[in-house]
């Protein structure tokens, strides 16, 4: 067996159609063949600077109802976002905003301030999630810019 013909492991669990939906998407973003299959396999990719990382959750053990497929996509911070109490009563103020606006949050995972927000995969086209992902990478990098200026999240 040639070992260049052996698939890497799948990393990232979901159905076929939920790869294909994330492949698809780092396609019209630009990225290489490769690039894009290598993303759908290990649901990573950096994004205007940031680490994101893919899970997908799905409605049924099969992983086949579209109606209810989603992608829940987290963006890392910077740690300094939450790194006081100030700075987390503003996260904490500004998740309600961003919940209420554009359905995104943050959160802490292990220490790590991460933006995190969900993709409801039924009736959305590959190009709508392929802006969505882009502009969601957008406001990431925005709160990570703030923090390394010294703004709070919520500055004016």
């Amino acid at each position: 067996m040639n070992p260049f013909d052996a698939r890497p492991a799948q990393e990232l669990d979901a159905p076929p159609h939920v790869l294909a939906l994330l492949h698809a998407a780092m396609l019209l973003l630009g990225l290489a063949p490769d690039e894009a299959l290598a993303v759908s396999r290990t649901g990573g990719l950096v994004l205007e600077g940031l680490d994101l990382g893919f899970a997908c959750d799905s409605a049924d053990a099969d992983g086949d109802d579209d109606r209810g497929a989603a992608l829940v996509v987290a963006a890392q911070l910077p740690k300094g976002v939450l790194g006081t109490l100030a700075q987390r009563r503003s996260a904490l103020l500004a998740s309600t905003e961003l919940m209420a606006f554009v359905g995104a949050a943050i959160a802490c995972d292990r220490g790590q301030p991460r933006l995190i927000s969900r993709w409801c995969i039924a009736g959305q086209s590959t190009a709508q999630f392929a802006t969505w992902l882009r502009d969601f990478a957008k406001l990431g990098a925005g709160i990570a810019e703030r923090q390394r200026a010294g703004d709070s999240v919520l500055a004016a």
